[in-house]
């Protein structure tokens, strides 16, 4: 229903004593999938989870993070080579997990510096059987850095305690379950093991910071047969890091030692059983793990000095006679390696990126490509903006986003990422879509689309084009961008000119040339919006000072706040339905009272937004139905609930959208964000989840009560006549709003009749009255009635929504019947719109 306010209060709150208050919340829907985890990825196996039945191996990885791919997992997770799908471990873990052996009954089994896994105590060493966590025994005495299954199917795990712990510093342990208990293996070292292997003999190998076991001289690295220790020859200078036991019995050692057995071994040596040996002339750098491929070759990865200018190498090859780097271009570390039953090596780690693909710190590599497990990440971003058709664009460095090519640019439509033709050449800082559905797009860069465009440039939906000759002088950028009522552009940023007209840091495009705002604000602005009557704000910073400047048509006026930051940072405005404006950011309050990171100017003077916030401020943006929304990387000590985003209701801020969000170690702040059409509010920022779902930078923040605006029927006109009459809804019904509609192809400088009704109906207008047009129709019961005048042929209706939860679900409907007139004035005709159904919504 769309009338004037009077009847339309009339009617709806009629309906308040029937209708029930919804339990209405703000909930994160699925955010967007990382390329791969959100945290490194420590150690990995392979574990077939029905050991010789149909299902094929899975890699299991563990290592500090909380998502994978799509699936929330905490600290461990599997994929499914079958279904190309990752699955958590129970509610996972609550430390770190050192090392995964596959026990002899086919068990995974976990240790590390986690006390209990699945919510269930286990002291550092877990048991998983396929569906559940279970302790195996008490666990262990203290934290355990490595473990092993033997030939005979058992268990074994080493570990220390630090100082501080329930034993004395530096007690070690060599560990093995015998099925209902933990018993140590002989005299433990005299100082901490951190790793193990087991030989196919039976034999167990240990290495870590010792010099004796017993009476044994054991240099680092020792061996167990069965019955007591023995050193490893003279064994290794430095502390193995792994230890790999290969087929034939010989012994692999990688670690930051520069000889074994008094031979000279650069970080990696081979025992065979009576000496040590090196392989060639061994890494430079940190070897962490090896596989064996088929063919006998070895495979070690780490973290080597780069052999390009651009990549790691991460990635060695050892062909039993010399070394070689394998271009797999990882840009950090491979912790852990496993192979594949299908003969790929699966690699873990620190790397974020290789070349053209972002396998968030895991991938796959077939022996001549690379390939990550998701569909790429969302990093980089800096700006978005929301369009009328439902979708939206963001702005920023990146040059892929989703696995998809897009430089810098990119809109999100129909489930897909598509980039706007070529980009853009360097950063974009800023967007906003015109009423016609264009793109303004402001940055650093010089050319859009291969089209000269100097830090401004314009996407008409198929194609870039410039305006005019953009910007110069000082950084020639644009941080900022805003639409003045009268359809003109207003862009603030790095610049001395504009058009090649003089214009220092604003400007003003008419849609042919630019023009200036007389000198310009006294700063660089880093922030931009427009205020009652068309006034402009810009905000920036000097060192010890944020300044807000307004232009008011014809001069700059500054108003200061005065920051205690040496540099404080103003990120931030927004104008407020009451006109005052509101700037945020990084500041504390003025000595006269205040509001820290956050305050609001009334004309005249400024004054606190509730008690303001801890942190710093990234973005803010109003809601449909008059609220502020600000997102940063903030909190309140009197309002612990509230985590990076929040809203202010116009005396409080309260939270949106539960805790926020949260990556593994601390909380991850909200960059920027832009509300859609439909009430959504879109987000980004370095986060991985969003409450309990995953999302790789960018989330959507959505209502359980949406407001929604449904056209239904058809519109029909005189018979002979032009277009059928038509009525669409231009804004959504929202709690505490006006909602509008526009009715089209009516007469000119007539009049028209606005129904309003709850229950719809299907009668042809004949049916109702004698001058109703052949094939017209009522599509809706009628409780009111407006009688109204259609000026140029168009007619813009509104209602205004009370502030009641009540009628929060309610369905109206409302539809308009032009009328036409005999030249005594009476009824000649009267012929119909369709109709719009409205569902009232609150955010």
């Amino acid at each position: 229903m769309c009338a004037p306010s009077r009847p339309d209060a009339l009617v709806l709150t009629a309906f308040l004593s029937a209708a029930a208050a919804a339990q209405c919340t703000n909930e994160w829907g699925p955010g967007w999938q990382l390329g791969g985890v959100d945290g490194p990825v420590r150690v990995s196996t392979q574990w077939d989870p029905d050991g010789g039945g149909p299902q094929p191996a899975r890699w299991v990885i563990a290592g500090p993070f909380r998502a994978v791919v799509d699936v929330p997992a905490r600290g461990i997770a599997a994929h499914d080579p079958a279904t190309n799908s990752w699955s958590a471990f129970g509610s996972g873990i609550d430390g770190t997990v050192n090392g995964l052996t596959v026990a002899g009954n086919g068990d995974l089994v976990a240790v590390g510096t986690f006390t209990t896994a699945g919510g269930v105590p286990v002291n550092y060493v877990a048991r998983w059987n396929g569906s559940s966590w279970s302790a195996m025994g008490t666990g262990a005495p203290g934290p355990l850095y490595g473990v092993t299954t033997d030939a005979a199917g058992d268990v074994v795990a080493v570990g220390h305690f630090l100082p501080g712990g329930a034993a004395p510093a530096n007690t070690t342990y060599v560990l093995r379950w015998n099925g209902a208990a933990w018993v140590q293996l002989g005299t433990p070292p005299d100082e901490r093991v951190e790793s193990i292997a087991a030989l196919p003999n039976g034999d167990l190998v240990i290495g870590g910071h010792f010099a004796a076991i017993g009476a044994q001289s054991a240099n680092r690295i020792a061996r167990w047969d069965g019955s007591s220790w023995h050193g490893l020859g003279s064994g290794l200078s430095q502390p193995p890091r792994a230890l790999h036991a290969l087929p034939n019995g010989d012994l692999i050692a990688l670690g930051q030692f520069t000889s074994a057995g008094q031979v000279a071994a650069n970080h990696i040596a081979r025992w065979d059983g009576s000496a040590w040996s090196p392989l060639g002339a061994g890494l430079d750098g940190y070897p962490l793990t090896l596989v064996r491929l088929p063919n006998g070759d070895l495979l070690v990865g780490g973290n080597f000095p780069s052999s390009t200018s651009t990549n790691f190498d991460s990635v060695a090859r050892w062909n039993g006679s010399a070394w070689s780097f394998v271009p797999v271009g990882l840009d950090n570390a491979v912790l852990t390696m496993s192979m594949s039953a299908t003969g790929e090596v699966w690699l873990g780690g620190y790397f974020e990126r290789a070349g053209s693909i972002d396998p968030l710190r895991i991938a796959r590599w077939n022996g001549t490509t690379l390939s990550g497990f998701g569909a790429g990440t969302i990093r980089d971003l800096r700006a978005i903006v929301g369009s009328s058709d439902g979708s939206f664009v963001v702005g920023g460095a990146f040059t892929r986003i989703g696995g998809v090519a897009a430089n810098r640019i990119a809109r999100w439509r129909n489930g897909a990422w598509q980039p706007l033709g070529a980009g853009l050449d360097a950063d974009v800082l800023s967007l906003l879509e015109a009423p016609n559905g264009d793109l303004f797009v402001g940055g650093f860069f010089t050319t859009a689309g291969g089209v000269q465009a100097n830090g401004i440039a314009r996407w008409d939906g198929s194609a870039w084009s410039s305006l005019g000759s953009g910007m110069s002088g000082l950084g020639s950028s644009v941080a900022a961008l805003a639409m003045l009522p009268d359809g003109r552009l207003v862009a603030a940023g790095q610049f001395l000119s504009a058009g090649g007209q003089t214009a220092w840091r604003t400007a003003v495009w008419d849609g042919t040339s630019w023009s200036a705002l007389a000198n310009g604000p006294p700063v660089d602005p880093t922030a931009m919006t427009i205020g009652p009557g068309g006034d402009i704000y810009v905000a920036g910073q000097v060192p010890g000072l944020g300044i807000v400047a307004k232009w008011n048509g014809v001069a700059w006026s500054t108003i200061c706040l005065l920051p205690s930051y040496l540099t404080p940072n103003l990120n931030a405005l927004a104008t407020l339905a009451d006109g005052s404006v509101v700037a945020a950011g990084r500041f504390t309050a003025p000595s006269g009272g205040g509001s820290d990171n956050i305050m609001r100017w009334n004309g005249s003077q400024w004054l606190p937004l509730g008690p303001g916030f801890q942190g710093e401020v990234f973005a803010l943006t109003a809601r449909p139905n008059g609220e502020l929304v600000a997102a940063g990387s903030i909190w309140q000590f009197s309002n612990p609930s509230i985590l990076n985003l929040a809203r202010w209701n116009g005396t409080s801020w309260t939270p949106l959208g539960g805790n926020g969000t949260a990556q593994p170690s601390s909380s991850a702040p909200i960059h920027a964000m832009a509300p859609l059409a439909n009430g959504d509010l879109i987000v980004s920022g370095p986060f991985s989840m969003v409450g309990a779902n995953v999302a790789g930078g960018l989330a959507r923040l959505q209502t359980t009560c949406p407001a929604t605006a449904v056209a239904y029927g058809a519109g029909c006109a005189i018979v002979g006549g032009g277009s059928a009459a038509s009525l669409t809804a231009t804004t959504l019904p929202w709690r505490k709003t006006t909602f509008r509609c526009r009715a089209t192809n009516l007469p000119s400088s007539g009049l028209a009749l606005q129904a309003f009704g709850f229950v719809p109906t299907a009668v042809l207008l004949p049916n109702v009255l004698p001058q109703g047009e052949a094939g017209c129709a009522l599509w809706l019961q009628p409780t009111a009635l407006l009688l109204l005048a259609t000026g140029t042929g168009t007619l813009t209706t509104q209602v205004s929504i009370p502030d009641s939860a009540g009628l929060v679900g309610v369905t109206f409907l409302q539809q308009v019947f032009p009328l036409t007139f005999d030249a005594l004035g009476g009824l000649s005709t009267v012929t119909s719109t369709n109709a719009v159904a409205a569902t009232i919504g609150t955010l």
